[in-house]
C-alpha cells in the first residue's frame, strides 16, 4: 500500500479550518508547520531547541500542512463527516470514524476534491497562498516523514516529551516520555494533545484509574502511568494505533499499568477517576451519556479535539447533561474543556 501525501501552504488565519477539514475526510496522519509557533518555540528561555539566524530568516510567511490518505487496489481512500452525527445513540458513535472508510476516488480526482475543500474554506477565510500538491509515499517510509517535524518539548510542568530516536534529558522533578509515533497519529505536539496532557498534569490525582479514550500512539497513556496512575485503560478503533500505543508503553517501563485494547466506550463496564477523551466534537457529543455513566463520583472527564467553533455546541450538550466546569483552556482556535457529574 501507498499513502498520498498532500501538502497545503495556506494562511495562519485559515491553517486550523484546513487542518480540520483535512481530519474530517480521514486523513490518517496531519503534520502542520507554523513559523510563528516554531519562532514562539524558538523565542522561549527554556527552549531546549536552537537555530541558527538564517534558519529563522528563511521560515516562510504561510503555514505548510501535510496530510495522508492511504491508497489501496481501489485508489485514494477517505470518507466525509457523516451528517447529523449529533443525533447518533452513543452506541454508534463511532460509526463517524468507520464511515470514512468507504469512499475511493483515483489520485487525481481526489486531488481535485480537496481543491474545492479549499474554495468553500476561501469563501469565508483568507487561505493565501492556497496552493495544493501531492506526492507517494511507500508504506515502509510513511513514519519516517514525522521525523523532520518531531524534536523535543515540555507540554506542562512535570514532563519532557522525546522522540524515541532524539536524545533528551528531564530536568529535576520531570518525567521523560520517549515516544515513537510510527504511523499512529499522536505525537503530542497537535494542540489539543498538549491541552491534554497539561491537563493530566494539573488535574489527575496519583493512585488514579484512568481511561484514555482514542489513545493514538498511547502518548497520554504514558504520561498519566508516568505521573502516578494506578492503571490506565488505553482504547482505540484502530488496532495498529494500539500496537504502537503498548510498543510505547514497553519504550517507557509503563506496560505493566497500561492495557492497550481495541474498542469503542459502549463495549467498556468500568468506571474511572479520570476520563481523557482527545475525540473530535461530532463523536464527543453523542457519547456524552456514556461519558457520564464511565466516571465513578468524583471523577473528571477531560475532552478536547474541540474546534472553536463547536465549543459552545459542546458546553451546552454537557451543562444540559448535569456536567459542571473546571477549567476552560483554549489554544490556536482548539479548546480542552475540563468537567465532573
Amino acid at each position: 500500500m501507498r499513502w498520498l501525501e498532500i501538502e497545503i501552504k495556506t494562511s495562519e488565519t485559515a491553517a486550523d479550518a484546513v487542518e480540520e477539514a483535512l481530519l474530517q475526510d480521514g486523513a490518517l496522519g496531519v503534520a502542520t508547520e507554523n513559523p510563528d509557533e516554531i519562532k514562539a518555540l524558538l523565542a522561549q528561555p527554556d527552549s531546549l531547541t536552537f537555530a541558527e539566524p538564517a534558519f529563522i530568516a528563511s521560515l516562510p510567511d504561510y503555514v505548510r500542512i501535510r496530510a495522508y490518505f492511504p491508497e489501496d487496489e481501489l485508489g485514494v481512500r477517505f470518507g466525509t463527516r457523516m451528517e447529523g452525527g449529533e443525533t447518533l445513540a452513543p452506541a454508534e458513535a463511532y460509526r463517524l470514524y468507520e464511515s470514512r472508510e468507504n469512499r475511493h476516488l483515483p489520485a487525481t480526482a481526489f486531488e481535485a476534491y480537496l481543491r474545492t475543500r479549499l474554495t468553500d474554506i476561501g469563501q469565508y477565510l483568507d487561505i493565501a497562498p492556497a496552493s495544493l500538491s501531492s506526492s507517494f509515499v511507500k508504506e515502509e517510509d510513511w513514519a519516517n516523514q514525522w521525523r523532520a517535524y518531531y524534536h523535543p518539548f515540555s507540554p506542562s510542568p512535570r514532563l519532557l516529551i522525546s522522540p524515541s530516536w532524539e536524545a533528551a534529558a528531564a530536568s529535576a522533578g520531570q518525567q521523560l516520555i520517549r515516544l515513537d509515533p510510527g504511523s499512529a497519529f499522536g505525537t503530542g505536539t497537535h494542540e489539543t494533545t498538549q491541552l491534554c496532557l497539561a491537563a493530566v498534569d494539573e488535574f489527575m490525582p496519583e493512585g488514579s484509574v484512568v481511561l484514555d479514550l482514542g489513545t493514538g500512539s498511547g502518548i497520554l497513556s504514558v504520561a498519566a502511568a508516568k505521573l502516578g496512575a494506578r492503571r490506565v485503560d488505553a482504547c482505540d478503533i484502530d488496532p495498529h494505533a494500539v500496537e504502537v500505543c503498548r510498543e510505547n508503553c514497553q519504550l517507557n517501563g509503563v506496560a505493566d499499568r497500561v492495557h492497550c485494547f481495541q474498542g469503542v466506550l459502549a463495549d467498556i463496564q468500568h468506571r474511572y477517576d479520570i476520563i481523557v477523551s482527545n475525540i473530535l466534537a461530532d463523536v464527543i457529543l453523542p457519547s456524552i451519556p456514556l461519558y457520564a455513566e464511565r466516571m465513578n463520583e468524583l471523577g473528571l472527564l477531560i475532552l478536547s479535539g474541540i474546534i472553536a467553533d463547536r465549543v459552545d455546541e459542546v458546553k451546552t450538550a454537557l451543562l444540559q447533561a448535569g456536567f459542571t466546569f473546571h477549567q476552560i483552556k483554549e489554544m490556536h482556535d482548539w479548546y480542552l474543556l475540563v468537567v465532573s457529574k
